[in-house]
């Protein structure tokens, strides 16, 4: 099915390879002096919703409560 869903989305990638490029990025092998949002190690524009500070803080704290990130769990005091 993967050859499928590749043709009709060409970002359409396993765990693995997206996770060598996260590791590319993270360790600054790939784009060591850029900042920001790629797309198969290519840099890109991110969707609008994603630079929205309302939106960004509104998907923060539902991520603190659907993983019961409280205060006093964690060192991420500025979260709260």
């Amino acid at each position: 099915l993967e050859p499928l869903i590749r043709l009709s989305d060409p970002t359409q990638r396993s765990s693995t390879e997206a996770g060598h490029d996260v590791i590319d990025l993270a360790a600054r092998a790939a784009h060591p002096q850029d900042r920001g949002y790629f797309t198969l190690l290519k840099a890109d524009i991110s969707a609008p919703q994603s630079m929205d500070e309302t939106t960004q803080q509104k998907v923060w704290a539902k991520t603190l409560q659907w993983a019961r990130i409280m205060r006093e769990n964690t060192a991420l005091t500025r979260a709260f």
